[in-house]
C-alpha cells in the first residue's frame, strides 16, 4: 500500500493509492473519453465548416467593381456603395439606383461613400458630392439632406441619433 501525503500552506491531504475509483467517476470518465473521441469526427468540427465566399462582380449585374461601403440591413438585403450608384442585392439580383435629374427623389449623386442602418432600421446613404440621404423603404426613394461636403463615414448613438463624417 502507497501512501502521498500533500502539503500546502497547513492543509494536509492523505491520499491513498489502495483506495477504490467509486463507479460513478468512472462512467463520468468514460463518457468524456468518448465525447471527445465521437465529436472531432462529426461535421460540427472547424475543419469541415470552412467559410465560402462568393464573389460578385458587374459580370453578375452590379454597377461598378469599384465598391466603397457595404451594409447588411435586418432584412438580409446586401447593399453596395460604388462609384456608379448604389446597389441593393436580395441574394438572386441587382437593383441599382442612381442620379435621375428628372426624378427628385433619387441619389443626388452616383458616388457612394457611406451606409449606415439606424436603430429603427432606416438606410442612410452618404456620397462624394456632399449628399446625404434616407431611404424610404415604402416608396422605396430618398429623401435628400444637403450635407454640403464629402459624406466619408455615418453612424449613430445609443439614443438613435445620426453621426454624419465629413471632410
Amino acid at each position: 500500500m502507497f501512501k502521498m501525503r500533500l502539503f500546502h500552506k497547513k492543509l494536509s491531504i492523505k491520499l491513498d493509492s489502495a483506495m477504490p475509483i467509486p463507479p460513478k467517476t468512472i462512467f463520468f470518465a468514460l463518457v468524456i473519453l468518448v465525447f471527445c473521441w465521437i465529436v472531432p469526427a462529426s461535421p460540427i468540427s472547424a475543419k469541415e465548416d470552412q467559410l465560402k465566399f462568393t464573389a460578385l462582380t458587374s459580370m453578375d449585374g452590379l454597377s461598378s467593381n469599384a465598391v466603397h461601403t457595404i451594409l447588411k440591413d435586418r432584412h438580409g438585403l446586401l447593399w453596395f456603395g460604388t462609384d456608379d450608384g448604389l446597389n441593393k442585392y436580395d441574394g438572386t439580383e441587382f437593383t441599382i439606383y442612381k442620379h435621375d435629374q428628372a426624378d427628385p427623389a433619387s441619389l443626388r449623386s452616383n458616388d457612394i461613400s457611406a451606409l449606415h442602418e439606424d436603430k429603427l432600421g432606416q438606410i442612410w446613404v452618404g456620397t462624394v458630392q456632399g449628399s446625404l440621404h434616407l431611404y424610404n423603404r415604402r416608396k422605396d426613394a430618398f429623401i435628400p439632406i444637403n450635407a454640403n461636403e464629402i459624406v466619408s463615414a455615418i453612424t449613430s448613438d445609443h439614443k438613435g441619433q445620426i453621426w454624419v463624417a465629413s471632410n
